[in-house]
């Protein structure tokens, strides 16, 4: 739950700012349950064996303009009692949230077997439609050969090479930070090099790499051997990264 000072309380009923919020949160509380939450049908949060959770993620990224789709699946882990879950969306600006025109999205669940539910709601800035909702869906063989060929890029080392299929991932992020596409591609080209490509990396069999597609088939993540595409490990310190691909405008990005 957002808790918001007295000051900033008044300020928001009498200022009634309509500002553009720079960013949705999507907030959840569990107790005793297991849940993964779908945005316009992307994997945004998994709760994984945390028993309870206390969830806040931004979500900017996989929203489209009007019905946007909150789907939660959950099941209580000790099914002797049921597990119970609120969620919210909430759009904020500038550290405080923001009045845009009476959005309410809030959810609550309380079950024991698996079970599911969905809300939707609307936001006024974010509209990734052209990537969720109208992107061309991808075969299963296109996803792995686009995989096997994003792979070589690490058994070569080449961090530039794969941060130049990264084209829709570093459109959409510099649209929702306050960093501009250059920057985000030398940023990311540089992180990259330091860590997952600074290691050595054999080639991979054609059997070793998976797809798992969300949002009708418009975005697949690409897992080699089971796990994250891109995966570091040195002294004790261990960091995974997935690999979601789609296409836009006939073409094969990464993109999240």
């Amino acid at each position: 739950m957002i808790r918001l000072s007295i000051i900033s309380f008044l300020l928001i009923l009498t200022t009634k700012t309509m500002a553009q919020p720079d960013f949705y949160h999507l907030s959840v509380n569990s107790e005793n349950i297991k849940f993964t939450c779908y945005l316009n049908g992307f994997p945004v949060y998994a709760s994984e064996d945390q028993y309870d959770a206390t969830v806040s993620l931004p979500i900017q990224l996989f929203l489209i303009s009007k019905n946007n789709v909150l789907k939660i699946e959950a099941e209580a882990y000790d099914k002797s009692k049921p597990g119970t879950l609120e969620a919210d969306v909430a759009p904020f600006s500038q550290g405080e949230m923001v009045d845009t025109g009476g959005i309410d999205a809030k959810l609550s669940m309380e079950v024991t077997d698996m079970s599911s539910k969905e809300m939707t709601f609307d936001n006024e800035r974010f509209d990734f439609s052209d990537l969720l909702l109208t992107g061309d869906p991808l075969k299963e063989a296109d996803v792995k050969a686009f995989g096997k060929k994003l792979y070589g890029y690490l058994v070569a080392g080449d961090a530039k090479g794969f941060v130049g299929e990264m084209n829709v991932k570093i459109r959409d992020y510099a649209a929702t930070n306050p960093y501009t596409e250059e920057q985000m591609r030398e940023g990311l080209t540089q992180q990259l090099q330091q860590t997952f490509f600074s290691q050595k990396h054999e080639a991979v069999a054609d059997d070793q790499i998976s797809v798992v597609s969300y949002s009708d088939g418009r975005i697949w993540e690409i897992k080699i051997g089971g796990e994250e595409f891109l995966k570091y490990s040195e002294d004790g310190v261990s960091m995974q990264m997935p690999v979601y691909v789609g296409s836009v405008k006939g073409k094969l990005s990464i993109v999240r």
